[in-house]
């Protein structure tokens, strides 16, 4: 909600028509990835405004948990390492679940705060690996400005673990 619309700024009128049209046509609690996309392309002034103090807010939180904190360690994806795509574009794509088809593409809530926000990436073998020896990273959340701390912390993550080992056909 906060880059698109300074994205769109540079699309040509025609595109921003057919977002618009795509946004009017869906019912108003429409979750569908395009019209959410469309949405988010011709979002108000207001609407960006209001975004940005959710950033504010959340901003604040994390500032007095980084007090606390030097880093936070999360997943990278909400799921494991998946079939390689090229379609539909990356905001679209979906993965079949036993539950519901979800997202591919969900932006972090701390790196939206303006954190600094570090995949460990290393040299030799994954951070972790699932039941189904499917790679797992680490992403290194850090105090807003803070890049340092966790560029240092992914460093030190690296020669602990022994680093990447690429998965077979990579």
């Amino acid at each position: 909600m906060l880059l698109m619309p300074l994205m769109a700024a540079s699309f040509p009128p025609e595109a921003l028509a057919q977002f618009r049209a795509v946004a009017a046509a869906a019912p108003a609690n429409s979750s569908d990835p395009a019209v959410v996309t469309a949405r988010a392309f011709t979002a108000s002034h207001a609407d960006w405004i209001r975004a940005n103090e959710e950033r504010e807010r959340l901003r604040a939180q994390l500032h007095a948990l980084f007090g606390e904190l030097d880093v936070l360690l999360l997943p990278v994806n909400q799921l494991p390492a998946i079939p390689h795509m090229h379609e539909p574009p990356m905001p679209l794509r979906t993965l079949a679940r036993e539950r519901e088809d979800d997202p591919l593409h969900r932006p972090a809530r701390l790196d939206r705060a303006g954190h600094h926000v570090q995949a460990a990436r290393e040299r030799r073998r994954p951070s972790g690996r699932t039941a189904e020896n499917l790679p797992v990273g680490i992403q290194i959340v850090g105090s807003h400005l803070e890049d340092r701390t966790t560029l240092d912390f992914a460093r030190r993550l690296a020669e602990l673990s022994g680093g990447f080992t690429p998965p077979p056909g990579f």
